[in-house]
């Protein structure tokens, strides 16, 4: 397949001074004229400084990369397609070149010359380096860092003794002993289960929620294994305090009654009920032949009478009426209630007060039962004594006592896991109370920790750099280049074989002229332009067989020209033809 080349005219330029875009011709037509001349393949191109000279040549070089907006064209103006093997055609010789294909530097008096891709493989090499030193830096200052941590004022390892001492300072063995009634120490998973503690909640809800629970569980533990009995509850149907007033004020009507029951009744009102109660006793009696009172002899027929006027004053009514008080009477209320030992003392000092009240008020509604008795007829008007709300509190203390009984013994079914929730507290307690130590240590150990992940990281990079340094150290001594091409070239251009030329020196290229070494300070820059103009040419052979190196067809841009009349040479010498481009051309200045 014809290559694209030879159609090569111009180039469509539009960067730099030519940023608007213009075309260039840089040939002459390809038309032939005149007994078959052929067509100009040969330009140069020259201008002042900041003509475009180097626009035009860095805007070629672009558009053999595929990196350019501009474009080669034909004689038609047509823009040209090109393949890959054809841009690869496409070479430019430029300062961009010679910086990037050639460089010297010096060993003691020598010039170590690198050429090619032996400059590409050099530099990589330079920036692996650079890696590596940056690297190693960085795991000095990270060796640094953990030293530090492992070793300095502020070690893990203080601070971590910091912090037990904060948690055992702060009573963490003091409650862990109220709690499992030995001495503990701060074992591994101790101190473990505080530092995973942490918690939301104040110092002081922490603190009130472990009293209030481990005073529940010292009462568990106090009642053995075996439930505590509730005290009994409190019956308060028989005390009937509205029934009671009630009894007490009701009214008893006067019967129709002669002079004697008169005076008997009014004893009976007038509180000497007993005389009347006696009497009827001692009257009744077989027994009695002489008034007690007035010591006279009494008969049969008389204690009768008087026995029957009493009842008379004391009738059937009253009689009931006597019953229904006597019924009356309110049983005492037990005050030796025994209440369990760990029931706490305000909760049984209360139920005990609460009994004495209610008793108190009991014997005070017998009391007056009793003079109700003695006094029938009278009835009784004093305001309630208060015994229905005294029986009610009664209840409620009884209630308090079996709550916390009821407590108690929830706590000795489940002591083993109210023990757990208080060594929780425990540990909750000891971590807020020396939380600032503990996340100081706690923020050191994490730093070494990834000091220690961030250097092993970073030795592992080093030791992959390392290993692509010495692939890349390897591949360069593996470049070879075609150095006796190069040296003829050199001869051609120096006019002599021993002027300049590079000799191999173990893995290295260096400099000798006159057989001599050169160091780098002695080499001129146009001595080194032109060594890359040589190796210039070398490139276009690289991989064809000798002779053959000029086959296919190139687009050469020599953009600095050094030794003008030898480059001339050269080109002529390799079936050029140079036509000078005057200030008539459109990339003059």
């Amino acid at each position: 397949m014809a290559s694209n080349i030879p159609s090569i005219l111009g180039v469509h330029v539009c960067s730099g001074a030519f940023n608007s875009g213009y075309d260039i011709d840089l040939f002459g037509s390809l038309q032939s004229e005149g007994n078959s001349p052929k067509p100009v393949r040969a330009s140069i191109i020259f201008g002042h400084n900041g003509s475009g000279k180097s626009t035009i040549a860095r805007e070629i070089a672009a558009i053999s990369r595929g990196e350019s907006g501009g474009y080669l064209y034909d004689e038609s103006k047509k823009m040209l397609s090109l393949a890959d093997n054809e841009c690869a055609g496409i070479r430019v010789f430029d300062e961009d070149y010679i910086e990037s294909k050639t460089r010297i530097k010096g060993d003691g008096l020598d010039s170590i010359v690198m050429l090619g891709k032996q400059v590409s493989a050099a530099e990589a090499i330079e920036e692996t380096e650079k890696s590596i030193r940056g690297v190693t830096a960085e795991i000095e200052e990270l060796d640094s860092r953990i030293t530090d941590l492992q070793k300095g004022s502020n070690s893990v390892e203080k601070l971590e003794r910091k912090a037990k001492e904060s948690v055992k300072s702060a009573g963490w063995a003091e409650r862990c002993q109220k709690i499992t009634g030995r001495k503990s120490n701060l074992s591994k998973k101790s101190w473990i289960d505080v530092q995973n503690a942490k918690t939301k909640e104040t110092r002081e809800t922490l603190g009130q929620r472990f009293e209030a629970k481990l005073s529940i569980f010292e009462k568990a533990r106090a009642a053995g294994q075996d439930e505590i009995s509730p005290v009994p509850s409190i019956d308060i149907a028989p005390y009937d305090e509205g029934y009671l007033t009630e009894l007490l004020s009701r009214q008893i009507d006067n019967p129709e009654l002669s002079e004697r029951e008169q005076r008997i009744l009014k004893l009976v009102k007038n509180d000497n009920q007993t005389i009347v109660d006696t009497a009827i006793c001692v009257f009744s009696s077989e027994d009695t032949h002489v008034c007690p009172m007035c010591q006279q002899e009494v008969s049969r027929e008389h204690k009768e009478s008087i026995v029957a006027s009493i009842r008379k004053v004391l009738n059937k009514a009253v009689e009931e009426f006597r019953g229904e008080l006597s019924k009356a009477y309110l049983p005492c209320l037990v005050e030796t209630v025994d209440i369990p030992d760990q029931v706490t003392e305000s909760a049984k000092a209360d139920l005990k007060d609460a009994l004495r009240e209610a008793n108190r008020l009991v014997n005070e509604y017998n009391s007056r039962i009793e003079l109700r008795k003695a006094s029938i007829y009278t009835a009784q008007t004093a305001d309630v004594l208060g015994l229905d709300a005294a029986l009610k509190k009664l209840e409620v203390a009884a209630e308090s006592v079996n709550s916390e009984i009821d407590s108690i013994n929830g706590a000795i079914k489940d002591r083993n896991t109210l023990e757990k929730d208080l060594l929780r507290l425990n540990d909750a307690i000891s971590r807020t109370d020396a939380r600032q130590d503990i996340e100081s240590w706690q923020t050191a150990e994490g730093g070494l920790t990834n000091a220690r992940d961030a250097k092993n990281n970073k030795l592992v990079e080093q030791r992959r750099l390392l290993s692509e340094k010495q692939q890349q150290e390897a591949a360069l001594k593996q470049i070879d280049i075609a150095v006796d091409v190069i040296n003829s070239y050199l001869a051609n251009v120096y006019f002599d074989s021993d002027r300049f030329k590079l000799v191999l020196d173990g893995e290295r290229y260096k400099v000798l002229s006159h057989g001599q070494s050169v160091a780098p300070d002695n080499i001129s820059t146009g001595e080194r332009n032109v060594l890359a103009l040589c190796y210039f040419f070398t490139e276009s052979g690289e991989g064809k067989e000798q002779g053959h190196a000029d086959d296919d067809p190139q687009y050469v841009v020599l953009g600095v020209v050094p030794l003008f009349r030898t480059v001339l040479a050269r080109l002529q010498g390799l079936g050029f033809a140079c036509m000078p481009r005057g200030p008539s051309s459109p990339a003059s200045a």
